[in-house]
């Protein structure tokens, strides 16, 4: 696999990890009276979600990563700025923003599109950048729709490892109840156990050994839907010559039920797979 096209399997499937994606989902139990908790908190705001059906939200990101390119060790740092919007079954989204990028001591800034559609087992995402559009598809089994960013779909191993601040925090001028909540590589490894594709062999191939993921959820008590969400890699995420030392998301969520429908453009359907990065750099 190419060194950008493993980037950017690592890094998506990351992300689909930790909305279990790759998991079946169990039928939600009955309700019954039970005192307010992280973990309770969060399974109210997955199904508020699925309740609105859409979001849109501002999306800030940094990635940073190193690799053995034939011998030499080369930095790739990229900063994003992006507004999205996403439809949660099935997953679909559109993000529309600009990279900036630093390559061979050049600074670049540049626009950027991205589409992406979960079907038939696999997340395919069309990339445009510099009026160029690429495919990259990765498998992710059958499962929950809902997107990493709104944090849905969680195992119970994980869940039980969030913990719910006792006093409100102000954000975007409103108070919310906070949750953090760290993963660690074997969380993350028990999550990918289920998904049996191309995706989770090279999944297999991560240095788990002091692989953590932080993720902070801001949640409105009025409406138990998220108002921002961050995640952040805590440790270097190494896989065989690639290293994934920073991943940093920042979402703030400005609207739910919002989003009518999402049309891919024909050029990007008909785009070749590709290896965006390798072709940009």
């Amino acid at each position: 696999m190419k060194l950008g096209r493993r980037v950017l399997a690592l890094t998506l499937l990351l992300l689909l990890v930790l909305s279990g994606c790759g998991e079946k989902q169990a039928p939600a139990p009955e309700p019954t009276p039970e005192p307010v908790t992280a973990a309770s908190l969060l399974r109210d705001m997955n199904e508020r979600l699925r309740e609105q059906g859409s979001a849109t939200a501002e999306v800030q990101a940094a990635l940073s990563f190193t690799a053995d390119n034939g011998g030499e060790t080369m930095a790739f740092p990229l900063d994003m700025a992006l507004t999205l919007d996403m439809i949660f079954e099935p997953l679909q989204y559109h993000a529309a923003g600009s990279a900036g990028m630093a390559y061979m001591g050049m600074d670049m800034e540049l626009p950027l599109e991205v589409y992406a559609r979960q079907q038939d087992g696999s997340l395919c995402t069309y990339v445009n950048v510099l009026d160029r559009w690429m495919r990259q598809s990765v498998e992710t089994g059958e499962g929950s729709g809902l997107p990493a960013l709104a944090g849905t779909g969680l195992s119970e191993e994980i869940l039980a490892a969030a913990v719910l601040s006792e006093e409100p925090e102000r954000v975007l001028d409103r108070d919310a109840r906070r949750i953090d909540l760290t993963v660690t590589g074997s969380m993350l490894q028990k999550a990918l156990s289920a998904v049996d594709s191309e995706a989770s062999a090279e999944m297999d191939r991560i240095d788990w050994d002091g692989v953590s993921v932080s993720c902070v959820f801001w949640i409105d008590p009025e409406t138990g839907l998220p108002v921002r969400q961050s995640i952040k890699t805590a440790a270097p995420i190494r896989s065989e010559g690639v290293s994934i030392d920073k991943l940093e998301l920042l979402i703030d969520y400005t609207g739910f039920g919002c989003v009518s429908g999402i049309t891919i453009p024909e050029e990007a359907l008909n785009a070749p797979d590709g290896d965006t990065l390798a072709k940009i750099m």
